[in-house]
């Protein structure tokens, strides 16, 4: 059996942090969109649950 080269599995090894990398910020993205989605539709709702009128 041929041994693999100790330069080919760390190159595997970038690659795959790479991808996880890649995974989690496309994640985050679309769980930044989905909140600012939220918030857009839902602005002025929640602006006059949270907020405070001074007499």
């Amino acid at each position: 059996m041929r041994e693999i080269p100790r330069s080919a599995r760390i190159s595997g090894q970038v690659v795959t942090e790479y991808v996880i990398m890649l995974a989690l910020a496309v994640i985050l993205a679309m769980v930044l969109a989905a909140l600012f989605n939220g918030f857009s539709n839902n602005g002025e709702r929640l602006l006059t649950l949270v907020g405070y009128d001074i007499p």
